[in-house]
Formats: structure tokens, C-alpha cells, sequence
């Protein structure tokens, strides 16, 4: 049983969300073994720039596995900024990625494509990534190409890796 709570305020600045889940049955869970996990998110303008900031915090239940112990607080920050240099058509976007957890496998990466170049199945306790990238949109948020490249580090326990991903 998942509870899922959401609150989002339009404010002068920008908007401000807030979104919190509580998973009563983590022990028993099969695949989300969080107890709980809360954001906070901002999204505004600064600069002709459109900016989203995102906090996460949230606690794993235990579930050591062949990569390492999860159990423990997690947390991160998300700051993506984007600018279209070509109005409606084409967007420069930008991402800085990091999350940090208290056991040594308590957070994975996101890309299915880095999990085999950062090792332990893409599981560590120290996580950066950096993105930058294109959009260009064929009929507004409908049909649209992205493309660009990520850099990350992952530190595990058994070593820190790194991984570059081209994508499109």
C-alpha cells in the first residue's frame, strides 16, 4: 500500500510542489522498498532562463543484495535550466544531477545504458551526473528530437567509475 500526497502553489516567482510518499508495506514489497520518500520542487524564470529545482529525501528498507547494504536516508538535488534559442523550436537544456544515500548501494543510477559502465549495477552511496543536450520540437511537446551528452561518477563500494553517454 503506497500513500502519495501532492501540493503544488502557483506563487509570483514561479511554482512551488510538494509531494510526499509512504510505502506501509516496505518489507513486503517486492520492487519499491522505500518507507518513504518527500520533494520539494521550484519552477521559475531567472534571466530568460527557465530553471526547475528539485530536493528529494527519503528513507530505503533494508535489502542487501549481491551490490551492497540499501538500508538508509537517501537524497538528492536536481537543477535543470533551459532556454529556447529558436522560439518553439529549438531548446538549449542543461541538467546537474546528484544524490547521495547513507548505504553503500542506497541509490542507482537512472540510465539503463551507464548501470554496466559505472559497475555494481549501477548501485553506489555518491552519484553526480552533468547533461547538456538540444531539443528541437517537430509540432510542440507532441514530436520532438532530443540530443546531447551526459557525464556522470558513481562511487561504489567496490571503486569510483565514471561514464559518458551520447544520446539522440
Amino acid at each position: 500500500t503506497l500513500v502519495y500526497l501532492s501540493s503544488a502553489h502557483g506563487l509570483e516567482s514561479g511554482d512551488l510542489i510538494f509531494d510526499l510518499i509512504i510505502n506501509t508495506d516496505a518489507e513486503q514489497a517486492d520492487d519499491y522498498k522505500n518507507n518513504w520518500a518527500a520533494s520539494v520542487a521550484y519552477r521559475t524564470e531567472i534571466w530568460d532562463w527557465d530553471w526547475a529545482f528539485n530536493v528529494v529525501l527519503g528513507d530505503n528498507e533494508d535489502d542487501e543484495d549481491e551490490n551492497g547494504d540499501r538500508k538508509g536516508l537517501f537524497g538528492g538535488l536536481v537543477i535543470q535550466p533551459s532556454k529556447f534559442i529558436w522560439e518553439d523550436k529549438l531548446e538549449l537544456v542543461g541538467r546537474y544531477y546528484f544524490q547521495a544515500s547513507s548505504g553503500e548501494a542506497g541509490i542507482g543510477v537512472n540510465s539503463r545504458y551507464s548501470r554496466g559502465a559505472l559497475g555494481n549495477d549501477g548501485r553506489g552511496d555518491l552519484h553526480n551526473s552533468v547533461y547538456a543536450g538540444l531539443n528541437y520540437y517537430f509540432c510542440g511537446d507532441r514530436a520532438k528530437v532530443m540530443t546531447g551528452v551526459e557525464y556522470e561518477t558513481l562511487s561504489t563500494p567496490d571503486a569510483n567509475n565514471n561514464a559518458t553517454t551520447f544520446w539522440s
